[in-house]
């Protein structure tokens, strides 16, 4: 395998996985923002979705990482004909996965600044301070009901809301900084089991052959 060979296997990984999650994020946000949907209703639409979105992205990060695995040869030409010993080590599986998840991140944060665009900054903002401040009333309802002096969490929509209000458009550079990290995160957390999978496959189909 060459270097080359490995780092489009990366990106043709974080291409699907990016392409699959980016849309999930968008129906997630348009369901709860757009759809005219009750909060409940949209909240467990959300949550569904959501379970589903995570079982899939655990499965694509498996089978991705399960082939390379095995398309591995231990012997990586690195350019000018130069041939290294680079074993298939549970290392080299997790930072296959956490640059996976990275790439991944980045297309979401690309995908959210166009649907944030799409939808007009004012528009989207509005729709978030309305989602912000249903949250505020069902919480005011429910510590009314418990007849609770103190309200916290619901401070912490006002201040939310109030932030909100307040808060310019974020940059395309800080959106993808921030679904980047935000993969890298639980792209890091599940590239710890996936790596494991994949080292025991490889194992096997070596032992086998």
């Amino acid at each position: 395998m060459k270097i080359k060979e490995f780092w489009m296997d990366v990106l043709r990984a974080a291409a699907i996985i990016g392409v699959v999650m980016a849309l999930s994020h968008i129906f997630e946000q348009y369901m709860l923002l757009f759809s005219g949907v009750s909060l409940i209703n949209a909240s467990l639409v959300i949550l569904i979705e959501g379970v589903i979105a995570a079982a899939v992205f655990v499965w694509l990060m498996i089978r991705f990482t399960r082939r390379i695995s095995l398309a591995w040869n231990d012997r990586i030409e690195v350019g000018n004909g130069i041939v290294v010993d680079m074993p298939f080590t549970y290392g080299r599986a997790v930072s296959y996965g956490l640059l996976i998840s990275m790439f991944a991140g980045i297309f979401v944060g690309v995908a959210n600044t166009i649907f944030v665009d799409v939808m007009g900054y004012d528009l989207y903002r509005a729709a978030q301070i309305g989602y912000f401040e249903q949250i505020e009333e069902i919480m005011n309802a429910y510590n009314a009901l418990l007849g609770s002096s103190e309200n916290l969490s619901s401070d912490i929509m006002t201040k939310q809301i109030e932030m909100l209000e307040t808060m310019d458009k974020p940059s395309i550079f800080a959106t993808i900084i921030s679904h980047m990290t935000s993969y890298m995160l639980y792209g890091g957390i599940a590239s710890l089991v996936v790596a494991a999978v994949a080292r025991r496959k490889r194992a096997q189909n070596i032992s086998n052959e």
